[in-house]
Order: structure tokens, then C-alpha cells, then sequence
């Protein structure tokens, strides 16, 4: 015979995998969309820059003095650019290494909690407090404290 669930247990766990796909999808979105995207921001600024400067000294030629300058502040507005973007960057990678570990967190719980496990209530539980800040975080806390489910748990 199988393992009586209840039926909020079934739906806790539903909600961890959709949650564990959404984490997945976010961390291919932030991956393959905007990291490359924030990349070829710098990249393309810095040849335009470049381009633009040619381009003014072909067509206007001005004293040498001048050219120092202006290669000064394209270098200049590189590295400021550059300090600026490559640490959200950074945070980005960050941001895709903590939804996919997140994920599959939420993939154990979830197996733990349709096999009615201990272990699977105190992971859903921890989840649960780590998300409180959202609607869903304190749904699934009073949920798993709230009700006598705890009991039901091997």
C-alpha cells in the first residue's frame, strides 16, 4: 500500500518544482541574455569611442596636444566604464550559480516531501524561512508550522 500524503503536501511540492524550473530558467535567462549583453555594452562603447575619435581626426586634424587629450579621456571613460559594469557582471554569475543551487534544493525537497520524509519537511521548512521575505516564504512556513503535518512526517 502507498504512503498516505496529504494533499497540501502533494501541492508544497508542486510549488518547489515549479520553483526549482523558474530558478533553472532564470539562471539560463541571466546567462545566455544579459551577461553577453552587458559584455558587448563595453565592447561597443569602446569601438565607438575609437571609431568616433578617427573619424574627428581625419575629418578636423587638430594639434598633437589635442589627440593626447582626447585618447586620454576615451581611456578614462573606458576604465570608468569598465569598473562600473564588470562588477554587476560578477554579480550576475553570482546570480545564476545561486538559482541553480537554489533549484535543486528545491528539486530535494520536493522529492522529499512527496516521499514523506523527515528530512524533506525540515528542507521544505528552511526554504521556506529563507524565502520569507515573498508571499510564498511565509505560506509555506505557516503551512509546515502552523498545521499538524509535522506529524505526519517518517
Amino acid at each position: 500500500m502507498g504512503v498516505y500524503r496529504p494533499s497540501g503536501v502533494t501541492a508544497l511540492a508542486i510549488i518547489f518544482i515549479i520553483l526549482a524550473v523558474a530558478g533553472i530558467i532564470a539562471g539560463i535567462a541571466l546567462e545566455a541574455i544579459f551577461v553577453p549583453m552587458y559584455q558587448n555594452m563595453i565592447i561597443s562603447n569602446e569601438i565607438n569611442d575609437f571609431v568616433s575619435f578617427f573619424i574627428l581626426y581625419n575629418t578636423y586634424p587638430f594639434p598633437i596636444e589635442m589627440s593626447f587629450l582626447l585618447l586620454a579621456s576615451m581611456f578614462t571613460s573606458m576604465i570608468s566604464l569598465m569598473t562600473t559594469m564588470l562588477p554587476l557582471i560578477n554579480i550576475l554569475h553570482w546570480a545564476v550559480v545561486a538559482a541553480l543551487i537554489s533549484s535543486v534544493a528545491y528539486f530535494i525537497a520536493s522529492f522529499g516531501l512527496l516521499s514523506m520524509k523527515k528530512w524533506g519537511y525540515y528542507l521544505a521548512l528552511i526554504l521556506g524561512i529563507l524565502s520569507l521575505p515573498s508571499v510564498i516564504g511565509i505560506v509555506i512556513v505557516v503551512y509546515l508550522l502552523v498545521s499538524d503535518i509535522k506529524y505526519e512526517f517518517e
